[in-house]
């Protein structure tokens, strides 16, 4: 039952990244293509020029970020590899995208994770990074991957501005949140304007007890 159970959610999962690959990823890289062609069009004082690269930069944000979404959901994007090997790829992925500097480390003993445990942390910490690029103005992100024997906490700090409300509240948080529960887990937040935010998801490990 385990073994049909695990090739059912790695058939979904292949079959998602496929529905993305050939629909949402085909037409943002058709309508980069178009905006492209109109950009070599435009004379170079066209006021409207400013405008069509902005959507050029916009659809080629979303497009990078919907290419991560089909690695993360390709087995092989998770499941071969220890989740911080895992998550390295993923932040130096970003890095090469948008600039901004990464660094992984590891505390504990590392483990084995439940597959549903590295897929949400795995989403948990791409949507943290696109949330620090698009509103934090952070220049740095540093990653600590916890392991404590019967749970696993991951740290995701940037040295951005911060928020202004101590309890902020948005979409992005939301989604991490609720992917945290999803797997018993929780997330907490902490930010000041000063020294930015560090966002916390910690998430049991199901068979094990005791620290390492």
């Amino acid at each position: 039952m385990t073994e049909a159970r695990e090739s059912g959610v790695l058939a979904e999962r292949t079959r998602l990244a496929a529905e993305i690959h050939d629909t949402l990823a085909a037409a943002l890289s058709g309508i980069v293509s178009q905006l492209e062609a109109l950009d070599a069009e435009l004379a170079p004082e066209d006021p409207i020029r400013g405008r069509v690269r902005l959507s050029t930069d916009l659809a080629r944000e979303n497009l990078r970020e919907a290419r991560l979404s089909i690695q993360a959901l390709r087995p092989t994007a998770l499941h071969h590899q220890y989740l911080h090997l895992a998550l390295t790829e993923l932040t130096e992925a970003f890095e090469r995208a948008h600039g901004l500097t990464t660094r992984v480390h590891v505390t504990g003993t590392v483990v084995d994770t439940p597959r549903d445990v590295e897929d949400a942390l795995v989403r948990i910490t791409r949507e943290a990074l696109t949330n620090i690029h698009r509103h934090a103005g952070a220049g740095r992100v540093h990653l600590t991957l916890s392991y404590f024997g019967d749970s696993i906490a991951l740290d995701i700090a940037d040295d951005g501005d911060g928020f202004g409300d101590p309890n902020p509240r948005g979409y992005g948080l939301q989604i991490m949140t609720e992917r945290a529960q999803g797997v018993g887990g929780a997330v907490q937040v902490r930010t000041d304007p000063d020294t930015g935010t560090t966002v916390t998801t910690t998430v049991p490990l199901p068979g094990r007890t005791g620290a390492p």
